[in-house]
């Protein structure tokens, strides 16, 4: 089941915004000012880089919005292509033999 990237005021770390994913948060370094780290809560394990379980869960959720705008895009010409051909037809009705 996939995880919503959650965002909440976190005191402990003295900032407004923190990301969380899971187990996971997202925090600001004290030492190094406007660099993240990942800090799993369950397993104490930090890393710079972001868990390869959120980075797959961010790449189906943009893959999912790209697929909805195509999807979206698709419909748009359809109903404009269904648009233009009953212009046509009323602008230029077919013989009815």
């Amino acid at each position: 089941m996939d995880q919503e990237v959650a965002e909440d005021h976190d005191e402990r770390y003295g900032i407004v915004r923190v990301q969380t994913f899971g187990h996971w948060r997202r925090v600001e370094s004290r030492s190094q000012a406007g660099r993240f780290f990942y800090y799993n809560s369950q397993t104490e394990v930090s890393q710079w880089d972001k868990p390869r379980e959120w980075a797959e869960y961010e790449q189906r959720e943009t893959r999912k919005q790209r697929e909805k705008m195509e999807r979206r895009e698709r419909q748009r010409i359809l109903e404009q292509q269904k648009a233009e051909a009953l212009r046509s037809e009323v602008e230029h009705p077919s013989d009815p033999r």
